[in-house]
């Protein structure tokens, strides 16, 4: 039970840190400062 509710915990958190990094992105243009972060 408390494996899975973990297993679920951590699919949200990446899910919430990668939505947020996507709009942080999205958001780079808007502000004239758009700077490619090398991969």
């Amino acid at each position: 039970m408390a494996f899975t509710f973990y297993i679920k915990l951590s699919i949200y958190y990446f899910l919430a840190t990668t939505y947020n990094s996507l709009q942080n992105i999205m958001e780079l243009p808007k502000k004239g400062s758009f700077v490619l972060p090398h991969a």
